[in-house]
């Protein structure tokens, strides 16, 4: 019973554990959800060895991928694993030979020794998904509920394994269907984005078309460039925009036509433009032609058109395309170059200033159209500009611009006359420049509205005028406007300095105009052949034949072998033109070959008309004009005379072959002649003539310098003028010289020009032309370069003469010795003007008298008085002399220019003149209120006549003399005006205080003593006690009065600030410059200190002023360390320290610094300055 009992519980307890086992294989389902097959397999194997108590359990999955099977293996946790899961494969494929099996399974044991109980179980249908394998060792394995549960188990698995799959497999065409979604949006937006750039480039393209269209449009513009296409066979055009803008047309408004073209075309060019494009089209070729146009408003345009044609199939011109240049501005352009050319051409041949601003005026408006170009020159005065060229300006307005002075708010020529720079006014009626009220009323009254003028600045950078442009519209210009004022301005300060710089010579320059003459021209009729039918005789001397040979010859045998070419090409274009013109080279029948210029027409029955011109003077002639301008070029410029003159030889030699050219100079004493210019002659023939005196006989250019006319030797060898120089001249291969001389404008002889040649010969007319007009070019050079060296003379000879007058005023103004400063007046006027001596003196109205104030030598010395002088020997002597009452009597300057003939100068003066070798003086009276007080002699041995100038600088330096003698005699006037003041003041002061306080004391000492006498004490001590006070108070009275005396500067300031002022005060209007320097806080001084100081450093002030001529004066005041420290230092002449001095200056500065306690040194050497230094000791005990 037990037994069953507990037999019964096993049971139960068996199916228990069946239950739950199935339980658990129920759930795997739900555990494996989601999870890949390798999960589920191993999960099942992990829970199957434990829960049937298994030896292992195997399991084999199939790879849908076609790959290896996935094989696991799980032994119990007792049992080590002894193979690898495919060992355990290998065998199950023998386990399934026979499989299913419905008996248990006995195989050698995978996991050991012996026999081992398996159970192989499909996993699928049909095993597609794998197979199972459990193994156990037990007897009584499987039992059923055992296998049983492997069924479920396996079932469970392979529910679990097929959901995983189907899940794979939907992934897998999840993924494919993603992918291909991808690949396929991937596709489309590949596509799509081809698409937008085929559209983006589309897009590109036609905007690429756009701008090139608008980059045509915009080039044609800007080049004022059009093109047209023109349709000969039916005569439809077609323009372009800029085209029509060229032609004046509305595109929207106007229909192009040939006809329309022809019509706008000027009249005078239609007829050309015609017969071009008719053989253009005739002869099937482009065209390439300049013409006018008139438009719709009036104005006229140059325009360039250029063809090309078209042939079509039928080999003719279907149509022309081409373009059409507004070439107006181009044009423009050449006629301003043409009028700077023509500008230049009437400066360089002296024409009138005003005429030459005026043409340049118009050349102005005429390039800027629509404007008024002015020049205004600025007066003598400086303060006004005068009008000199405004050709289409009212003369109201130029007559308002001259009445305004110039200044800084004065229009706009005014404002930059006055600023030295460019004004530029776009609206004259708002601008602030033109505020002068009836100035700009003036201006907007007739109608000028805008006004940008430049100053027009010498080469010294002096403003000579104006040059304005005005305009009727406001504006502001562009920046080829201010260029074009620019050039302008240039232009116009060129012809004013030239004119300025050469006004003498502009008479003899209007022969210049008139360099080419008109040569004959040969006139000639020749047929259709080319033969000679009719000649004049101009045409016979051309062609050096006589008229019956010349006549039926070929005018085709007067021209070159390489041109014969030329002649048929001629007559076709005669034919077609009915006139031509050209130039060609002519060969005469010596061989000659000549240049010509010939201008061919048709006549009736096919003849022709040729006029023939000798150009070949002209070619020599524009050679020699283009080289005349050169020269003139490197006049203008400034260029040495020597190189002007060696390049007006060159100029000679290139037009005459086998030439030498020379130009001598004429010295200043117009005796001999110079080397001037000869650049290919011999150096050692320059030389040897170089400084030969001028003579009746001295070969060509001596003779024609002293005769003043040409001179022609056509043999040196033969010819007496060259007796002297013969020899030189053949050593050096010279037979013929040609001499001219060169003429001032004034008709003297400046020097002379010569042509030499290897052979004996007589100059041609043409020759003789060249002479005239190198010699004219070489005396303009000449005068042009004697008159610069002449005005840069004259202009040091006035800066010597107004330094020499400054540095006399700063001597005068150091307030020096009045005896050392007329000395130095005196030596200054003999200096300058290289006097043999100059003398002063003075009338003395005390004796009537004439007495030698000082007198100067040559040599800037002071002699001592002539005892044999009529003057000194006879005081009243200067009543019988001519010259002395001539001077009082005209009160002006008296000149003699030659003492030997001066019937002035006679008796014994004269003799004393001659005898000192005096040849000629200048007296100069002193006035002083128009009285003649003395006078200023200047002898000269010899010289040349006085200058005015000369003459005017001495009578200024004669002033400054009477000026210093004046100030001198009122300086001592002045100092004893105030010592007798203050005598006056002090007696005064003494008689106010002590007399009357005295007076007072003697009263109460009386009354004291009548006191005594009565026996009253009390009363007499009160006396004597207001005795005292009086006394006291008189002597307080008297200390203020001596305190009088000190210096009035030291009452309102330290003694630093008092020196400061008086240091100021007394070198003001001088040449002496004083500064000051200081350092530390000065301490309070004593009142004797500061007056000892302050009379030291006026001392040395003192000093630098009369004697050391300085120029700068240095105050140092230093306190450091308790020690006063003054430094004053000039840098004057100085002197020897260790020198013995008589004033008492020095000694004086000693003695003050001395009662100081202080110590005083001096450092000085002659040229290098002087140096005071004074130091004091600031202690307590020293100060007090």
């Amino acid at each position: 019973m037990e037994a069953e009992m507990e037999h019964a519980t096993n049971e139960v307890k068996h199916l228990k554990a069946c239950i739950n086992n199935l339980i658990s294989v129920q759930a795997l389902p739900a555990i494996w959800s989601g999870g890949q097959p390798s999960q589920i397999v191993s999960a099942l194997l992990d829970m199957l060895p434990t829960m049937l108590d298994l030896d292992f359990a195997y399991a084999r999955l199939k790879n849908s991928a076609e790959g290896p099977p996935l094989e696991m293996v799980r032994p119990a946790q007792d049992r080590n694993l002894t193979n690898a899961p495919q060992m355990i494969g290998c065998a199950l494929d023998s386990w399934l030979s026979d499989f299913p099996h419905t008996s248990r399974l006995l195989v050698p044991n995978p996991m050991g020794d012996g026999d081992i109980s398996i159970v192989l179980l499909r996993l699928g249908i049909q095993g597609e998904l794998g197979e199972f394998v459990a193994g156990s060792t037990r007897a009584d394995f499987p039992t059923q509920t055992e296998r049983l549960l492997l069924n479920v188990a396996a079932n469970q698995a392979a529910i679990g394994l097929q959901e995983a799959r189907l899940l794979r497999e939907q992934k897998r065409l999840t993924e494919e269907l993603d992918q291909r979604v991808a690949q396929r949006t991937s596709q489309l937006l590949a596509a799509n984005e081809e698409l937008e750039k085929e559209i983006a480039e589309r897009k590109r393209a036609e905007e690429k078309l756009r701008g090139s269209k608008a980059f045509l449009s915009e080039g044609q513009r800007i080049s004022h460039t059009g093109s047209w296409s023109w349709n000969v066979l039916s005569g439809t055009v077609a323009w372009s925009e800029e085209h029509f803008r060229i032609f004046g047309f509305d595109p929207e408004k106007t229909e192009p036509s040939f006809q329309l073209f022809l019509e706008t075309v000027h009249p005078e060019d239609r007829s050309f433009i015609e017969r071009s494009l008719d053989e253009a089209v005739r002869e099937k070729r482009g065209f390439d032609l300049e013409f006018r146009i008139a438009l719709a408003d009036g104005s006229v345009k140059h325009v360039q058109g250029v063809g090309r044609p078209v042939v079509g199939e039928s080999g003719e011109v279907d149509r022309y395309i081409g373009t059409t240049v507004d070439i107006s501005e181009r044009k423009r352009g050449e006629a301003l170059f043409a009028g700077e050319k023509r500008l230049l051409e009437m400066i360089a041949t002296g024409v009138a200033l005003k005429e030459i601003l005026n043409a340049l005026c118009l050349i102005i408006e005429e390039y800027r159209p629509g404007t008024l170009a002015s020049v205004l020159l600025l007066r003598s005065d400086g303060r006004h500009l005068d009008s000199i060229a405004g050709p289409s300006l009212p003369q109201r307005w130029i007559e308002e611009m001259e009445k305004l002075p110039i200044g800084p708010c004065a229009g706009s020529c005014g404002t930059a006359a006055y600023r030295g720079s460019r004004v530029i006014v776009s609206d004259i009626a708002t601008d602030p420049l033109w505020e002068v009220p009836e100035h700009r009323a003036a201006a907007l009254r007739h109608g000028l509205r805008a006004s940008w003028s430049n100053p027009i600045l010498s080469s010294e950078r002096q403003v000579l005028g104006t040059f304005c442009i005005y305009h009727r519209e406001s504006q502001v210009p562009k920046p080829h406007d201010l260029g074009l004022i620019e050039k302008a301005t240039h232009l116009a300060r060129i012809a004013i300095e030239r004119d300025l710089a050469e006004v003498a010579l502009r008479t003899s320059e209007q022969k210049y105009r008139d360099l080419i003459n008109a040569s004959p021209d040969a006139i000639c009729v020749i047929d259709a052949d080319g033969k000679y039918i009719l000649v004049n005789p101009a045409g016979i001397d051309l062609a050096g034949r006589a008229e019956d040979e010349l006549i039926g010859s070929s005018i085709t045998d007067t021209y070159l072998p390489e041109e014969l070419h030329l002649f048929r090409d001629r007559i076709d274009k005669l034919k077609a033109e009915g006139s031509l013109r050209f130039e060609r080279k002519f060969v005469r029948a010596s061989g000659e070959v000549v240049p010509v210029e010939v201008s061919l027409s048709a006549l009736r029955g096919r003849y022709y008309q040729s006029i023939i011109r000798d150009i070949s003077q002209r070619k020599r002639r524009e050679a020699l004009l283009a080289g005349e301008n050169r020269v003139l070029e490197m006049v203008a410029k400034g260029d040495s005379l020597a190189e002007i003159l060696d390049s007006l030889c060159l100029l000679v030699e290139e037009q005459s072959s086998g030439v030498l050219a020379s130009i001598l100079l004429m010295d200043p004493t117009g005796k001999q002649l110079r080397h001037g210019g000869a650049p290919n002659l011999p150096k050692a023939y320059t030389e040897a003539i170089d400084g030969a005196f001028i003579g009746p006989s001295v070969g060509s250019c001596g003779t024609a310098a002293y005769r003043a006319e040409q001179v022609i030797v056509s043999d040196i060898a033969t010819d007496p003028l060259w007796a002297e120089f013969r020899e030189l001249a053949l050593t050096h291969s010279l037979r013929a010289c040609w001499s001219t001389p060169i003429f001032s404008s004034e008709g003297k002889v400046i020097g002379t020009f010569a042509m030499y040649y290897s052979e004996p010969r007589s100059p041609n007319s043409r020759e003789q032309d060249t002479i005239k007009h190198v010699t004219h070019l070489a005396g303009i050079a000449i005068q042009r370069k004697r008159a610069e060296e002449a005005l840069r003379g004259s202009e040091q000879v006035t800066r010597g003469q107004v330094e020499a007058l400054a540095q006399s005023l700063d001597v005068l103004a150091t307030a020096p010795d009045p005896q050392k400063f007329i000395g130095q007046m005196l030596s200054t006027i003999g200096r300058l003007l290289n006097a043999q001596s100059v003398s002063l003196w003075l009338f003395d109205d005390s004796s009537d008298s004439l007495i030698l104030r000082l007198s100067t030598s040559d040599a800037g010395k002071l002699p001592a008085p002539d005892p044999e002088h009529p003057f000194i020997k006879n005081p009243l002597f200067w009543k019988e002399n001519a010259v002395v009452q001539e001077l009082l009597f005209t009160a002006g300057p008296v000149v003699c220019d030659d003492v030997e003939v001066d019937p002035r100068v006679s008796g014994d003066w004269g003799e004393h003149l001659k005898r000192n070798g005096t040849k000629r003086f200048l007296v100069v009276p002193l006035l002083v209120g128009g009285q003649v007080r003395g006078f200023v002699g200047i002898r000269h041995v010899d010289r040349v006549p006085y200058r005015p100038e000369e003459i005017e600088l001495t009578q200024a330096l004669a002033h400054q003399v009477m000026l210093a003698l004046q100030l001198n005699e009122f300086a001592e006037q002045s100092q004893r005006a105030a010592v007798f003041e203050e005598r006056n003041r002090m007696a005064r002061d003494i008689h106010d205080t002590l007399a009357q306080g005295f007076t007072g004391v003697i009263v109460q000492l009386e009354a004291a003593e009548d006191a005594i006498s009565c026996g009253s004490r009390k009363e007499a001590d009160t006396h004597l006690h207001r005795a005292g006070e009086l006394a006291r108070r008189s002597l307080s009275e008297a200390r203020r009065s001596v305190h009088a005396l000190r210096p009035q500067a030291l009452q309102e300031h330290n003694f630093w600030e008092a020196l400061k002022g008086t240091i100021k005060n007394t070198t003001v209007g001088t040449a002496l410059h004083a500064t000051f320097e200081a350092q530390g806080k000065l301490p309070e001084l004593p009142q004797p200190w500061q007056e000892n100081l302050l009379h030291i450093g006026q001392e040395a002030l003192t000093n630098a002023l009369k004697y050391a001529h300085a120029r700068n004066f240095k105050t140092r005041l230093t306190y450091k360390g308790k020690e006063l420290r003054l430094e004053l230092r000039d840098d004057g002449d100085g002197f020897k320290v260790k020198d013995r001095h008589d004033g008492v200056g020095l000694s004086g500065m000693r003695e003050r610094v001395e009662q100081m306690g202080g110590e005083l040194e001096i450092a000085s050497s002659r040229r290098k300055g002087t140096k005071v230094t004074v130091v004091l000791p600031c202690n307590g005990e020293s100060m007090s």
